[in-house]
């Protein structure tokens, strides 16, 4: 009986490891795309417009549903080619 409580008693040691090392990766992550978000001159990167809108800066049509920087102290949007000023 020992013995299986040993072993049952193992994975479950090997599974709270697997579960820490996954949990300092997820913050680790976190940590980055936080970073990534202040950079570029404090533009944060939308994956996917929920309306449709122009660009701040060069006035191209902006779909919703498609990528876009937007800029949270201005409250503009830009495209792609004008997110660098």
């Amino acid at each position: 009986m020992n013995e299986k409580i040993k072993y049952y008693l193992d994975i479950i040691e090997n599974n709270i490891k697997d579960i820490e090392e996954a949990i300092s990766n997820l913050r680790k992550n976190l940590e980055n795309n936080q970073t990534n978000k202040t950079q570029n001159n404090g533009l944060v990167y939308i994956k996917s417009l929920k309306w449709n809108t122009n660009c701040s800066k060069c006035g191209k049509f902006l779909k919703k549903g498609w990528g876009a920087y937007y800029n949270p102290k201005e409250k503009k949007v830009y495209c792609s080619k004008c997110k660098n000023g």
